[in-house]
């Protein structure tokens, strides 16, 4: 079936109305919809609720860390890794001032104890590890061993180290070990010593570097002690209280100024009354010479008058140093 023009501009103003009609009903059609739909609700936010959750997770953010605190407090002090050691158990709970060295490894079946006294040039040897040490001064450490190996092995070796007093991390600067000087010692028999069984021997260290570079962290020494006949695997490790070390141990407190100033005007008042006396009493002397000569001067008759006036005067004056002292 064919159109012609005449007849497709005949239709298009009906097809147009009839598209609009259509485009009204699905408008009201939506409207009708939309209009059944309920309305959306705004939910304002509870603040208390907020609160609530912000405190919670406060709470639980504390309680975290307090646990971690507890971990770190209660993680015993082991050992840095060793080359096919064992790994020790931890030691027993110890008195938080206890400032003595405590064994944290032993190998089994093991007679071995050990005694260690350190010394700086200004102290006496004592057995307990100061709280504070000093890059500036260098630390003797004697070590006695004791033990049935003491008496079978020919000596044994010691071999010192700085380790982090938290994690056991031998410490180190630059790659290099914080400290110097005799690090290694080989204890053997003193010749005086009539125990068989008793091996001494002593290191002298010096820190070359100090906590501040380290996180201001605690350091520990370590000591490990070898057999001759095993330089890589330690028999037993020793383990000394934690310390901080500072550059150089601080002087005597300076007097201030005030007092400096206090201390001269008294040591000036003193040199004062010192030279005045001394003046007081040149002046006497000088006037007694005069008066002797004046003395000299006089007849026979006024001699023997001076005289009594000087005797007098002298009884006189001292009669009053003797009340005086009375």
């Amino acid at each position: 079936m064919f159109f012609s023009a005449s007849d497709v501009f005949q239709l298009t103003p009906i097809c147009s109305s009839v598209v609009q009609e259509v485009k009204i009903e699905n408008k009201q059609e939506n409207i009708l919809i939309n209009s059944e739909r309920p309305a959306p609700q705004l939910r304002l936010p509870d603040f208390n609720e907020m609160k609530k959750k912000k405190k919670g997770e406060s709470v639980r953010k504390k309680n975290q860390r307090l646990k971690r605190r507890k971990r770190i407090d209660e993680q015993p002090d082991l050992p840095p890794p060793l080359s096919n050691a064992p790994i020790p158990p931890p030691p027993p709970n110890v008195v938080k001032n206890n400032r003595s060295w405590k064994v944290i490894f032993r190998e089994n079946s093991i007679d071995l104890n050990s005694s260690i006294m350190t010394k700086t040039r200004c102290e006496n040897p004592v057995n307990e590890v100061s709280e504070k040490m000093y890059s500036s001064l260098k630390y003797e450490i004697r070590h006695t061993l004791n033990g049935t190996i003491c008496g079978t092995e020919a000596f044994l070796l010691g071999r010192i180290f700085v380790v982090d007093s938290v994690s056991g991390i031998v410490v180190n600067k630059k790659e290099k070990s914080v400290l110097k000087g005799i690090i290694e010692c080989a204890l053997t028999k003193p010749s005086n010593s009539q125990i068989s069984s008793e091996l001494k021997g002593v290191m002298k260290v010096q820190f070359t570097d100090v906590s501040y570079h380290h996180k201001k962290g605690d350091f520990c020494w370590e000591i490990h002690y070898y057999r001759p006949s095993n330089l890589t695997k330690p028999i037993m490790v020793v383990r000394s209280a934690p310390f901080k070390v500072f550059a150089r141990k601080p002087s005597q407190k300076k007097r201030s100024r005030k007092e400096n100033e206090s201390s001269e005007k008294i040591v000036n008042s003193k040199k004062r009354k010192v030279s005045s006396q001394k003046g007081v009493f040149d002046d006497f002397v000088t006037r007694l010479e005069e008066l002797m000569s004046c003395f000299k001067k006089l007849k026979n008759d006024e001699e023997k008058i001076a005289l009594e006036l000087v005797t007098e005067k002298l009884k006189f004056q001292s009669q009053l140093l003797q009340t005086s002292k009375k």
